[in-house]
């Protein structure tokens, strides 16, 4: 039996080099210039956005308002997320940094008035409510 493993090991080991080597050469080429890229799956597809907070705010000019909204699925690619606010001119939004199943964002007071801040998909298919926003002097 001894006789028998100290000729079957080497045999083993050489077939399983081999098989490593000649995959070796089966990588497939970078595309885009050597930049890697993401490949959609149904996983980061998003079915859904939800403000984490939907009460009314209310803002002095040059103050902000940090929030998130809840993505699902929480696997998701945060360029698929983009906030939208109703009046530029009285307030601004920033996405901020994205977590799993969330992504923050800013809300910065520009001037006195009225406005609402949402979140959507690019298509826009899928949106949130929005937060109204009270800004005073």
């Amino acid at each position: 039996m001894k006789k028998l493993l100290v000729y079957i090991l080497p045999i083993a080991l050489v077939f399983t080099f081999a098989a490593c080597v000649s995959d070796v050469g089966n990588t497939p080429e970078p595309s885009n210039n050597g930049e890697t890229t993401a490949s959609s799956t149904e996983n980061d597809t998003i079915t859904s956005l939800v403000m984490n907070q939907e009460d009314a705010q209310e803002l002095k000019v040059g103050k902000t308002f940090k929030s998130y909204v809840k993505v699902e699925p929480s696997k998701f690619d945060a360029g698929h997320v983009e906030f939208v606010v109703m009046h530029p001119e009285i307030a601004s939004v920033e996405k901020g940094t994205d977590t799993s199943g969330a992504v923050w964002f800013t809300v910065t007071a520009k001037a006195p008035g009225k406005t609402g801040v949402y979140a959507q998909t690019p298509d826009g298919q899928i949106k949130t409510k929005p937060i109204a926003i009270t800004i005073y002097e």
